[in-house]
């Protein structure tokens, strides 16, 4: 029985350590044109960070992640359902 016990609790930390924070959300937004510099895809980590067309995860200020997160609860519904705004 302690053996399955420190194995699950193993795996637990294993999980916990090492792998990438999730994304809270991501937003593409399209049809800007060339002009105003074309499609932009923001994704938003639950690790406080994001990144913007593909590039480098930077860190953003914690009123901007306290903001995407309470997005994330306020719109789950629509998210799941894979709403597009046009």
């Amino acid at each position: 029985m302690r053996r399955i016990g420190a194995a699950a609790v193993a795996g637990l930390l294993a999980i916990g350590c090492g792998g990438e924070a999730g994304d809270l959300m991501a937003i593409e937004v399209s049809g800007g044109g060339k002009a105003r510099g074309g499609d932009v895809d923001i994704v938003i980590a639950s690790d406080g960070r994001a990144s913007c067309n593909d590039g480098p995860r930077e860190p953003i200020p914690s009123d901007m992640l306290i903001e995407a997160r309470e997005l994330e609860r306020e719109l789950g519904d629509l998210a799941e359902e894979g709403t597009t705004f046009g």
